[in-house]
């Protein structure tokens, strides 16, 4: 429906001030906090989505929704808030295994979208 898109729309790709909540946390460490958490991010979540596509095709909706949990909680730490939308609704979904591949689009898209934001934190924390 038209609503639900003006919704995504709403849904910010990046949102730095989750770093900035994660620097507000440990002040003195700061700088190496953000970049091993977000250099982790950006070395594992590629895996991750690409077994959550995999689990999407196979429509296997136990690792779906396990998948699906583990990027929702990373992306919500580095502030990929769009990417975190749809894996919260992955998860929802996988309890009637309603996913559509067509949502493997939107991740990946979501993901690399994000990507660029976050790789452009890491260099200006040199």
């Amino acid at each position: 429906s038209s609503t639900d898109h003006a919704v995504a729309k709403a849904i910010p790709a990046f949102d730095p001030s989750a770093l900035e909540k994660l620097n507000a946390r440990k002040k003195f460490r700061k700088r190496e906090l953000v970049k091993r958490v977000v250099g982790l991010y950006l070395e594992q979540t590629p895996k991750q989505l690409e077994e959550l596509a995999e689990a999407v095709r196979q429509a296997d909706a136990e690792s779906q929704s396990g998948i699906a949990h583990t990027v929702k909680s990373s992306s919500l730490t580095v502030g990929a808030m769009a990417l975190a939308e749809t894996c919260r609704r992955i998860e929802e979904l996988s309890k009637d295994d309603q996913v559509q591949p067509g949502v493997i689009d939107e991740f990946m898209e979501q993901y690399r979208a994000v990507e660029q934001e976050l790789q452009n934190v890491l260099m200006s924390q040199e």
